[in-house]
């Protein structure tokens, strides 16, 4: 091609045939190769690490990284701790090891504090005033508690299990999680099969380990070391610190596997386990991550297109609603924003009991499937609309649909009978668990919603009776909540559902008038008392917080007390009232005035004292108390054949017929007796 001579090439490969015929020289001129668009496959990759990128802006859980695959070494420095990978996740949460202060009992029993200062002020007694010293000094040192510190998992932690040992544990928490979960989201992760190998291996030179495998095997080991050893037990403790001394290289190298969301939701309730409440809602928000990864909180927008496709959609459903069912614990309990979201069926299917082939279902399996699921939805609707509506604009509608979400959660329980199942049934564990779930619940969601509009507000008979629910299943199930128990371990028996519940407790007794209706309450709460101090014999850890409920029930038992004297005596106030005809002019918390006494110790009695009485209107038409001793009438002030001793006689007997004691109408008797205990009114 020539460009001089106006010749057009024709892109014939050696001379090009316009070349030929303009007897030229063909020159091929290097061109600038063209731009064109990547190919489709890699059109969407990188559209998809876009998204991906977006994605973890949005959630607060990634950094602000385009790879998706980032090239961190392995931790060289044991230093290096989970809290440490999963700071940046979270900004708002504290990145330090929680302590007592960031506990949600300890906001809590800060809120109860102050409650008994405000009904105890200004007045009170030596006996109020000691117990409010004593719960000031429990509340310190819950807030100098340190769930964990950094220097715990820099330790070289001795773990030393035999490989026989080691896989009766993987053996005892594979049972656990199939007896609890229903069907267990671990039934679709293939991965956790080659738990019961890694203890033969877990210490070759030769044999390398996923991160994310060691993670979930040290899982195992602590829920099996609990349950074959019961609560404090050193090598359980151990094995937790095992854990999170693994989960750096874990996190480092984790894609989102379905593996990486189980062994996330797993060390979710590990943390739980053990108090340490902000890690926990760190490995939670990173299990909702991997969720939005693989796409499963839209898993079913489209239509499956195989069988195949659908069956593989069953497990990735169960992963999902168990994630809500964590999620919404956090929001009622914890204070924490969504990690999830579901609107409907739209997005993800409800998951199916029965599965293709899979018809061995027994009866506490559907039990538990239909409880779950419904409690799930409803506790999601309850939570979608209350989202839909800013805090400070929730009304009465508001505030009546939450009555209505209670009242079904209650009927829930009547329908399937959980009540008489956790007494009787041989799961008895299995229904107390989700009955103390579902009260717990309705307790979260009223102190969440009266929170929002008025905090001062008294608790209502709905949380009433939740509290006395949760709290008598929790000493019924004193075993359990102790002690390992055959088949599961429930460690939140003992360290979480108490504390959602008592705190409610001592409201109601902070707004009780009458000392008689709550003293069953507190009886319980001392009961609970008695059940925690059991408990710290075994886990040390539950000592600070032992204490506070120690604490609160001294201070309730003292106003109690000083509730009940007050009482007695505006009861003997109400009676010298009435006989003294002017209830109506001196104000019954006057004072008794001080009885008189002679020189034998005995209280005199004049004629003048019964004329004084009985110059008051005797039939009762006025003032004075012809309408309360209708005998009086026989008695007139003029009635000259009066005489002392018969009516003395009579009023004696008016007296007994109210429900005096014989012993406490005994004018030779003890003139300080408390003359106004007994009276019926």
């Amino acid at each position: 091609m020539q460009k001089q001579e106006g010749v057009k090439c024709d892109k014939a490969q050696g001379t090009c045939h316009q070349c030929i015929t303009a007897n030229a020289e063909c020159v091929y001129i290097e061109r600038r190769k063209r731009r064109r668009l990547a190919q489709p496959e890699n059109g969407i990759g990188e559209l998809a690490r876009r998204l991906e990128y977006i994605e973890k802006h949005i959630s607060n859980t990634e950094s602000a990284s385009l790879s998706t695959t980032p090239s961190v070494e392995p931790p060289t420095s044991v230093s290096i701790t989970a809290a440490d990978i999963l700071r940046h996740e979270s900004p708002n949460a504290p990145p330090e090891p929680e302590n007592g202060p960031d506990s949600w009992i300890y906001r809590l029993a800060v809120d109860a504090k102050r409650n008994f200062e405000r009904v105890n002020t200004p007045v009170g007694t030596d006996v109020i005033d000691t117990s409010m010293s004593q719960l000031s000094q429990a509340l310190e040192a819950l807030g100098r508690l340190r769930i964990r510190s950094n220097a715990d998992t820099s330790q070289n932690h001795s773990l030393n299990l035999t490989p026989e040992q080691g896989k009766e544990c993987v053996d005892q928490f594979l049972s656990m999680v199939h007896q609890l979960l229903v069907p267990s989201i671990f039934d679709f992760c293939s991965g956790l099969d080659v738990l019961q190998h890694i203890p033969s291996i877990i210490s070759s030179p030769y044999v390398s380990i996923e991160p994310c495998v060691r993670v979930a095997y040290y899982n195992a080991l602590y829920y099996g070391l609990y349950k074959i050893h019961g609560p404090g037990n050193d090598l359980a403790q151990a094995a937790y610190f095992k854990l999170l001394e693994s989960v750096p290289a874990w996190l480092a190298v984790a894609s989102g596997s379905i593996m990486d969301v189980c062994t996330a939701a797993l060390t979710t309730w590990t943390t739980i386990a053990n108090s340490d409440y902000q890690l926990s809602w760190k490995f939670h928000l990173k299990a909702c991550h991997f969720i939005r990864l693989r796409s499963i909180h839209k898993l079913d927008v489209r239509p499956s297109l195989t069988h195949e496709e659908e069956d593989a959609r069953h497990g990735l459903r169960y992963m999902f609603f168990f994630l809500m069912q964590t999620d919404l614990m956090f929001r009622l309990f914890f204070d924490k924003p969504p990690g999830l979201h579901w609107k409907s069926a739209k997005d993800v299917k409800v998951p199916q009991l029965f599965m293709g082939s899979n018809v061995n279902i027994n009866a506490p399996q559907v039990i538990v499937y239909f409880i779950t699921i419904k409690y799930t939805v409803l506790t999601t609707e309850m939570f979608n609309l209350l989202d839909a509506m800013p805090t400070a604009e929730w009304d009465e509608a508001i505030h009546k649909k939450v009555d209505e979400y209670c009242i079904k959660l209650e009927e829930l329980v009547t329908e399937w009978d959980l009540g008489a199942r956790t007494e009787t049934s041989e799961q008895q564990p299995v229904y107390a668990d989700h009955l103390m779930n579902i009260y717990s619940s309705i307790i979260g969601i009223k102190r969440l919603t009266r929170a929002a509009s008025d905090p001062s507000q008294a608790i209502d008979a709905i949380t009433l009776r939740a509290a006395r629910k949760v709290i008598s299943t929790v000493l019924r199930h004193t075993g359990t909540a102790v002690k390992p128990h055959d088949g599961i371990v429930f460690v939140h028996f003992i360290s979480f559902y108490p504390f959602s519940a008592v705190f409610s407790l001592y409201e109601h007794i902070l707004a009780c008038t009458h000392p008689s209706k709550c003293a069953s309450d507190l009886q319980a709460l001392e009961n609970m008392e008695a059940l925690m101090d059991e408990a710290c014999s075994v886990r040390v850890d539950l000592v600070p917080f032992s204490k506070i409920i120690t604490a609160l029930n001294k201070v309730s038992r003292a106003m109690q007390e000083k509730r009940q004297q007050e009482h007695h005596h505006r009861s003997g106030i109400t009676q010298v009232n009435n006989i003294n005809g002017d209830a109506n002019t001196k104000s019954r918390d006057q004072p008794l005035p001080s009885p008189q006494f002679d020189a034998t110790g005995q209280q005199p009695v004049s004629m003048a004292s019964f004329q004084d009485l009985l110059s008051l209107d005797m039939n009762g038409s006025g003032p004075g108390p012809g309408s309360d001793f209708p005998f009086l009438s026989d008695y007139g002030a003029n009635n000259e054949a009066f005489q002392p001793l018969p009516f003395v006689r009579a009023l004696e007997n008016d007296f007994i017929g109210r429900n005096w004691h014989e012993t406490w109408w005994n004018m030779d008797g003890d003139g300080n007796a408390d003359l106004g205990e007994g009276f019926d009114q």
